[in-house]
């Protein structure tokens, strides 16, 4: 019984595929399951599998008399002339109580939706003499209650455990009440990524939490944390103007509590200008009674709502309104915006505003946002938009921020975040033409 709480891209998946599957080739009537958190995702583990057999093959590695036969489907390697197999399943499958198996594999367990389940229907395995490898990143639940000894209900022993540092970024130990034994996997435990460039790189490139848990392996989850850490003074500003000939991006987020948010893309930076806000309010009210005088007032100069502005909305918005036959989107159109349609993933939302927080250069940081006119979006910044304090132990990018007045301002920035960063994205790159002299003369 192994856990081992990783780093991420430390290929510990992959290590483990390669020794699973060595046993199912070359010792006869072994009976292996590869576990993950949906069927899909575990049937691509027998991908991986296969993947590495075609190799084995390409290469030459083995003589081709030593390659047992094999037949691939859906969920599952079998190689039928020794009457080994290796099978796919998903989290919580009471599948596993029908079969006893010689290995079974757990991947990224610790955001498995039903752990529990898993782990009770693989009791017979471990109780058999069978094999169970549970690896992940660091999480809340189950697979952190077996890393640390504090099963629920769990009447061992106890007593000490001996921490072996085996070698820089490699801790082993065993666990006096359940048994287990734990491989802790750091980063550095790769010379290559020992280099404060790499960790440098790797800490920029996404949010500060998200990097803590997945590199630095710190097992708090966001529950009851700010959905933006990385949010800090320097991103606030006073009196920021739009710059004329630049069309305005509005992003709008419907309901009874609907929000309006104004920005506009500066060369690579995204700045928030506006927000409207009402309660207990619906679409056509919000917009002729707030948003539309305030555009008049705010915004004079950009006066053609289908020219000068983007309008990006919830994907909601399609659907009737509650109250009659129409839509938000119809209200939108009528009011003269050309409505698009915002991202529906909420974690890709949420990465496209942290994409603009954690980027900065010589001239500062690539987002900023008027704290006098976008109070209830600096309070949400700051801290109020933020997940709930209590909530299951889930995947953190499963978790959802609790809603409040600074959560609908804060999806109507998303959705304007989400389009900018990926029309960055999808940017192709511009090559320069240069100076050269021809026949012609200079061109």
């Amino acid at each position: 019984m192994l856990a081992v709480p990783k780093s991420r891209r430390m290929f510990l998946s992959w290590a483990t595929l390669i020794l699973y599957l060595h046993e199912a080739m070359f010792r006869p009537g072994k009976k292996m399951a590869f576990v993950s958190k949906r069927e899909e995702d575990a049937d691509e583990l027998i991908n991986r599998v296969e993947f590495i057999l075609k190799k084995i093959q390409e290469m030459g590695l083995l003589p081709p008399d030593l390659m047992p036969k094999y037949k691939r489907t859906y969920c599952l390697l079998d190689f039928y002339e020794i009457g080994s197999t290796i099978e796919a399943y998903p989290s919580g499958s009471d599948q596993l109580r029908m079969h006893g198996f010689s290995g079974i594999m757990g991947d990224e367990m610790a955001f498995w939706p039903f752990p529990e389940k898993m782990y009770a229907s693989a009791m017979p395995t471990i109780e058999g003499g069978g094999r169970f490898t549970a690896i992940s990143s660091p999480a809340p639940g189950l697979f952190k209650d077996l890393v640390f000894d504090a099963l629920k209900g769990n009447d061992g022993a106890g007593g000490s455990k001996q921490i072996v540092d085996a070698m820089q970024g490699v801790k082993i130990w065993q666990n006096p009440k359940n048994s287990w034994w734990v491989f802790e996997l750091h980063y550095t435990a790769n010379p290559a990524k020992r280099d404060p460039a790499y960790i440098d790189i790797m800490r920029r490139s996404m949010p500060k939490s998200q990097f803590m848990q997945e590199f630095e392996l710190q097992w708090e989850s966001y529950i009851g944390s700010p959905v933006y850490p990385d949010f800090n003074i320097k991103h606030l500003s006073r009196n920021i103007h739009p710059e004329l000939g630049l069309p305005l991006l509005i992003g709008f987020d419907f309901g009874l509590t609907p929000a309006a948010v104004i920005c506009q893309a500066q060369g690579q930076k995204l700045v928030v200008i506006k927000e409207y806000t009402a309660v207990n309010m619906g679409i056509k009210s919000f917009l002729d009674k707030i948003v539309l005088p305030g555009l008049r007032v705010d915004f004079p100069i950009w006066n053609d709502r289908k020219k000068d502005y983007l309008c990006f909305i919830d994907p909601a918005g399609i659907q009737r309104a509650q109250s009659d036959e129409s839509t938000c989107v119809q209200f939108l159109a009528a009011a003269g915006f050309s409505p698009i349609k915002g991202e529906m993933s909420w974690e890709k939302r949420r990465s496209s505003v942290e994409h603009y927080l954690i980027k900065f250069d010589k001239d500062g940081p690539f987002f900023l946002i008027d704290e006098e006119k976008c109070p209830v979006l600096v309070k949400g910044f700051q801290g109020e938009y933020r997940y709930p304090d209590q909530a299951m132990e889930v995947e953190p990018a499963k978790l959802r921020p609790i809603k409040n007045e600074s959560s609908h301002p804060h999806d109507a920035l998303q959705y304007v975040a989400s389009k900018m960063a990926e029309s960055v994205n999808r940017r192709p790159v511009q090559r320069v033409p240069s100076m050269s002299y021809g026949f012609n003369g200079f061109n």
